[in-house]
């Protein structure tokens, strides 16, 4: 049994966000040049200690209490959805290297005290993807991340064949529960029975592309 510690938006959406595109658990944001540093997005996590703060192309991890230093900057590359956990000890990025049919990657920054440190979940879940369940063995799979499990301790990944001519399964996706930070994957769930089990996290895009197969 997988228990997901939501962290659901709600109608509380941040000025210049969005709800999450691929997750339900996740906001979306664009990283461009119209978020200005007087005008950035702001999203705080859910108990309220810190904020992920996006100007321009840039986010922040900003503890929220005087004298407090950001943490690195983590380029946005355009478009991204950010999800914070439920303990608010980490933060998913879902990001894109080339738009909206450019390839998709995770990053999690995970958080102690002011200290951050930005780690690749998704290696052994793409490596099994790519191996085991696409037929694309041209490009590697897009990953995203779908939503949180135990707070901060394990994260719910969904990998897709691009939507490419070059993939013969175009479109084909699995879903899996990896260990954080490690990334080992602890289970992972073919298409009927991850639209069973987690579809109700899946975002507009997820919904209009597989909820009708």
């Amino acid at each position: 049994m997988v228990l997901i510690a939501s962290y659901a938006q709600g109608e509380n959406i941040p000025e210049g966000a969005k709800p999450g595109d691929w997750s339900s658990e996740a906001y979306f944001v664009l990283g461009y040049a119209e978020n200005s540093p007087d005008r950035p997005i702001s999203i705080p996590s859910p108990d309220g200690t810190r904020s992920a703060v996006i100007r321009e192309y840039n986010l922040n991890i900003i503890m929220n209490h005087p004298n407090s230093k950001p943490s690195p900057a983590v380029y946005l590359y355009g478009l991204a959805e950010v999800g914070w956990a439920s303990d608010s000890s980490a933060l998913f990025l879902t990001r894109s290297d080339g738009g909206g049919v450019g390839s998709w990657f995770v990053r999690v920054i995970l958080m102690n005290d002011s200290k951050f440190r930005e780690i690749d979940i998704t290696r052994q879940a793409s490596k099994n993807f790519h191996s085991h369940v696409s037929e694309c063995h041209e490009e590697q799979p897009n990953v995203i991340a779908l939503a949180w499990v135990e707070g901060s301790r394990k994260i719910l990944l969904v990998a897709e064949s691009p939507n490419h001519s070059s993939c013969p399964d175009m479109g084909n996706i699995a879903g899996y529960l990896v260990e954080v930070p490690s990334g080992e994957i602890l289970k992972r769930y073919d298409k009927k029975v991850l639209k069973t089990k987690f579809s109700h996290y899946f975002g507009p895009r997820l919904n209009s592309k597989y909820m009708d197969d």
